[in-house]
């Protein structure tokens, strides 16, 4: 077969949408959710309360005496964290069975991934912890979400929900892109450095693996009012705007 022919169909093949077949986790009233490689979701409802299934989604165990608003979980599901309805934030390194609280507070929103953790607080300053306990400020400030995947933390802004890429060395030591993008409020970065963010429309937008100024998403056409995200090496799993959540195998 001819090498461009080859080219060509490659082509439409990596521009399928990864968002071919998804399926409906039990639940209803989603707010939050997390996903790992191994299929562990972690959610949270309108209401406040917190599930764990081991099972994609299949059964849920609720979480007794805790309430959460944001939840956030690494790519191996080692590493499970919540923030509260009073800004406090809880983690958790057996896969939801024991939480312990953290001594970071006013926390809106929360990364937990297998080395370096994020939160940002009320005042919209991000900081990190290797231990969910002692906490540097970054430089980075003015932020509604932070994810991280080993080499950049990527950023959402106040100002116009613009998505920030930053590469990653030290709390203080971080070069800045600011992408194309923006109106975005909420966002994840895969293990493969892939950047999936979500706008106010609820329209899902895709990046590579790249820092570069004026970097360019791709929307995602047959996917829409999505309010919360999370991508795993393997899954994919969204919340909508009517509390529905879905999960896609990659």
């Amino acid at each position: 077969m001819n090498k461009k022919i080859i080219l060509g169909i490659t082509a439409l093949l990596c521009a399928a949408t990864i968002f071919a077949a998804p399926v409906k986790i039990d639940g209803y009233n989603w707010l939050d959710i997390a996903v790992a490689d191994d299929g562990t979701i972690l959610a949270c409802n309108t209401t406040g309360d917190m599930y764990v299934s081991s099972d994609k989604g299949a059964s849920f165990t609720k979480v007794e005496g805790y309430d959460a608003v944001r939840v956030s979980m690494n790519s191996t599901g080692t590493m499970m964290a919540h923030v509260n309805q009073k800004g406090d934030l809880y983690y958790s390194t057996d896969r939801g069975q024991s939480w312990t609280k953290s001594n970071a507070y006013n926390i809106m929103d929360v990364c937990a991934t297998r080395s370096v953790h994020f939160t940002v607080n009320l005042s919209g300053e991000v900081y990190e912890s290797r231990d969910m306990m002692n906490w540097t400020k970054t430089k980075i400030n003015n932020e509604i979400r932070a994810v991280f995947d080993g080499w950049k933390l990527v950023t959402i802004s106040r100002d116009n929900g613009e998505a920030y890429v930053h590469a990653y060395k030290s709390a203080q030591d971080m070069t800045s892109y600011k992408t194309a993008s923006y109106d975005f409020v909420d966002l994840d970065v895969d293990p493969d450095g892939m950047i999936f963010c979500v706008n106010k429309a609820g329209d899902v937008y895709t990046a590579p693996n790249k820092a570069e100024e004026g970097l360019a998403f791709t929307k995602d056409e047959d996917v829409y009012n999505v309010i919360a995200i999370s991508a795993s090496r393997k899954y994919i799993a969204t919340v909508n705007k009517e509390g529905n959540a879905y999960l896609e195998t990659r």
